[in-house]
């Protein structure tokens, strides 16, 4: 007979009054981040929290909660609403939405915070020029977008400029490679393997040179005679992690 598989539990999610949450030192995050709090602050007051707080009850001496909570998890997030507070722009008792990790759980709060910290995947540049594109498309300005993303109007420019390219090379990639046939000599299985690769090779390079974060010279003959970069592709944009 089939061993029944054991279900999990997700952490239940609740709304919990801002002034009854406390910054966790559990919280692993210490150096600062590349965004800063004022300006998370400003996207939040924009748009509103994007991701919970990861927060725990608050036990006295005798384990008891205390009716306080936790924030070992979300840390630059709970700044940023204590800032927005702070500017008297949010009310100190302001419902915030939150995960609730059970007490008794045998998982750290250092657990929780370096899963969340580490346990995500960056977007990727291409994908951040084609959404720089979409929003352009439904009616945003190039400076409207610059600024909702803390970015210099010149850098939307230049990834809403590169948006296509991309798409043109990944095309042409495919197009070349996709009638190859399966022969039976090796001489020409060798002959078309050697031009799938320098497809491969030409392709990985130039979607490398697209995600460069700064501009510089370049060496590779395949982008370039001259040997500059195709994209200076600038910062990377800000958002709420």
């Amino acid at each position: 007979m089939a061993k029944a598989v054991q279900k999990i539990t997700l952490s239940r999610s609740c709304d919990i009054p801002f002034d009854r949450l406390v910054l966790s030192q559990a919280n692993v995050r210490k150096i600062k981040a590349d965004i800063s709090i004022e300006e998370l602050a400003e996207d939040i007051a924009r748009r509103g929290l994007l991701q919970n707080l990861n927060v725990r009850a608050l036990l006295d001496g005798d384990g008891n909660e205390t009716g306080m909570f936790d924030v070992p998890a979300g840390g630059r997030r709970y700044q940023a609403l204590a800032l927005l507070v702070k500017q008297k722009r949010l009310a100190k008792n302001a419902s915030v939405p939150c995960i609730m990790r059970e007490g008794g759980s045998d998982i750290l709060a250092e657990d929780d915070s370096l899963a969340e910290n580490t346990q995500r995947a960056a977007l990727h540049p291409l994908d951040q020029f084609r959404a720089f594109r979409t929003l352009r498309e439904k009616g945003q300005t190039e400076e409207q977008i610059a600024a909702t993303f803390f970015v210099p109007a010149s850098v939307v420019k230049q990834r809403l400029a590169s948006a296509d390219f991309p798409d043109l090379v990944g095309n042409m990639f495919n197009a070349l490679i996709q009638p190859l046939p399966i022969v039976a000599k090796a001489s020409q299985h060798s002959a078309h393997s050697g031009r799938y690769l320098a497809l491969a090779l030409l392709k990985d390079r130039i979607e490398r040179s697209v995600q460069r974060p700064e501009a510089g010279t370049h060496s590779d003959p395949l982008l370039n005679e001259e040997g500059s970069d195709l994209v200076d592709c600038g910062s990377p944009p800000r958002h709420q992690t």
